[in-house]
């Protein structure tokens, strides 16, 4: 939405700019008054804004939507093996239970997925934030405590 309100910016700028133009053009004297001179820097005001905004805006999506694929990937294979990692008995102790550090990584997994999961559906914001997961999404890992695999 955000990026939607940077293109309806820029085009209120333009209609001011179109609109004191066509106003001008039909007047008889063609003199500046007052209020020409302010709807023209008012118009001239908000265009620019409106295009740095949009410039701003699309290279930030542009950005965001270039490495897609190979983040998608990369998240791919730290699944397979953190996954891998909680069906492997070299992560446990004497006791049997899953390792903390196991634990603390597919916290870390965990919280990155729901927030960009989160962030993608933000009516706001969403479109700056690409499905990277796919359909990769949370680990529990306590269906792998005790020495039990799912």
């Amino acid at each position: 939405m955000i990026f939607w309100l940077s293109i309806i910016i820029f085009a209120v700028g333009v209609v001011i700019l179109i609109a004191n133009r066509i106003g001008e053009s039909l007047s008889y004297e063609y003199e500046y008054s007052n209020v020409s001179a302010t709807v023209l820097v008012l118009g001239v005001a908000v265009a620019f804004i409106g295009a740095v905004y949009l410039l701003i805006a699309g290279l930030l999506l542009a950005i965001s939507q270039t490495t897609v694929t190979a983040t998608r990937q990369a998240n791919a294979e730290k699944y397979k093996a953190l996954t891998y990692k909680l069906e492997s008995e070299a992560c446990r102790d004497q006791f049997g239970l899953l390792n903390k550090e196991i634990i603390d990584e597919v916290q870390r997994w965990n919280v990155k997925v729901t927030y960009y999961k989160a962030m993608e559906d933000n009516f706001w914001v969403g479109i700056y934030y690409p499905d990277v997961y796919g359909d990769l999404g949370t680990i529990d890992y306590e269906t792998y405590e005790g020495g039990q695999k799912p």
